[in-house]
Order: C-alpha cells, then structure tokens, then sequence
C-alpha cells in the first residue's frame, strides 16, 4: 500500500488529506490464473493519526466482515 498527503485533490471533496493505493493479486487455485486489482482510498484523516500500516490494517479488516455477508447471504439466499 501506498499512500499520500494530498489537498486541494477536488472541489467537491474539500477535507480529503490522504489518498491511499492498494494493489491486490489473487489466484484462482483451479485455473491458477492470476489477476490483479488496483483499489484507491481516501480519508481525512492526517499521516499523523493514520500511517499507511494503519490504512492497510484497516482495509484488510474490512475483508472480514465482508466474509461473514458472505457467508450469510450465500447461506440464506432465497432459492
């Protein structure tokens, strides 16, 4: 993950402070076909209160609840 100190970044978002880039690789263990995905961030929080190593620890908490959705809506789709 990389991150940056921006301002001024675009008239309808005044308090953004930080841009943040992840690139995210996957592979599918059947096809073992690789693919890569690009995902950009922003916040307004300073580099002071959030560092990239937070940034990307909370990014990839995210993927955790995102899991539980998962299973539950899989679980309890309507058929």
């Amino acid at each position: 993950m990389r991150t940056l100190t921006v301002t001024g970044l675009h008239p309808d978002l005044p308090h953004v402070i930080q841009a943040a880039k992840t690139v995210r690789h996957r592979v599918n263990t059947r096809t073992g076909k690789i693919t890569r995905k690009t995902v950009h961030g922003i916040t307004d929080l300073p580099s002071t209160a959030a560092s990239p190593q937070l940034i990307a620890q909370l990014a990839r908490s995210q993927w955790g609840i995102e899991a539980v959705h998962h299973v539950r809506d899989t679980t309890h789709a309507p058929r």
